[in-house]
């Protein structure tokens, strides 16, 4: 199935960072998967990763931006206007222009 010190070598992961979208399902198949590994003998550790990061998601108009919806907006304007080294927030946040330019500003 898998080579035991490869995968032992390898895990557990350092740090996992997803988004809110993965938090239920991709995570339980993950650690379910892991597990399933342990028991078998397969891997020692008892967790797929060491640390999670869930990040959240951005908001237009309290709803999750999508392609799909067509609730999007360009990101070459906002590069233009604020650069490219903008660093999001880990929680939701809603999409705004004075949100972008407080960190621009803040940042220096």
């Amino acid at each position: 199935m898998i080579d035991s010190a490869q995968a032992n070598y390898w895990l557990p992961v350092d740090q996992y960072v997803g988004g809110i979208e993965h938090a239920i399902l991709h995570l339980l198949y993950a650690r379910f998967f892991h597990k399933l590994m342990r028991d078998a003998g397969l891997v020692t550790s008892n967790e797929p990763f060491t640390r999670l990061l869930t990040q959240g998601m951005v908001l237009k108009d309290g709803a999750k931006m999508s392609k799909s919806r067509g609730n999007t907006v360009d990101p070459q304007a906002l590069i233009d206007r604020y650069g490219a080294d903008y660093r999001a927030p880990v929680q939701h946040v809603r999409r705004a222009a004075r949100a972008i330019s407080g960190v621009v500003g803040f940042r220096g």
